[in-house]
């Protein structure tokens, strides 16, 4: 019995060393985990990379202001993987606090950048003309 065991006047049944072993079982169980029980885990990042984010907004982009010249997708990819590193350089800890309004920005430009070219208003169409009463194409 453990002495915080003793202090409460609670019998776990199980002994400090029995404890140890069967923490250290646990933890090669779930693949070798090095956190102790009362260290706590910390997950990895969940973003994706930055250059991920980049690519489809290069692409748009080249798709829809530049589409003469023919950037293809491994081409945007490099470009992304540059530009990414840059942006991971001077912003290491990702879109942190203005991961929201990011997103929304990149939402926005998806939607709206294909259709640049698209005039935003329909042309007016003209008025039909009715046939005069009195010609008749009949014989």
């Amino acid at each position: 019995m453990s002495e915080q065991e003793k202090s409460s006047g609670v019998d776990l049944g199980v002994d400090g060393a029995e404890r140890e072993s069967e923490f250290n079982r646990l933890e090669a169980e779930a693949g070798g985990v090095t956190t102790g029980p009362n260290q706590p885990i910390h997950p990895g990042s969940t973003e994706p990379p930055t250059s991920e984010i980049i690519e489809p907004i290069l692409q748009m982009g080249f798709a829809v202001l530049a589409p003469a010249w023919q950037v293809s997708d491994p081409e945007c990819k490099e470009l992304a993987k540059c530009y990414g590193a840059l942006i991971d350089k001077y912003f290491p800890e990702g879109m942190g606090q203005y991961g929201v309004e990011i997103t929304a920005v990149m939402t926005t430009a998806a939607v709206i950048l294909p259709r640049m070219k698209i005039p935003r208003k329909l042309e007016p169409k003209p008025p039909e003309q009715k046939p005069a009463e009195g010609s008749s194409n009949e014989q």
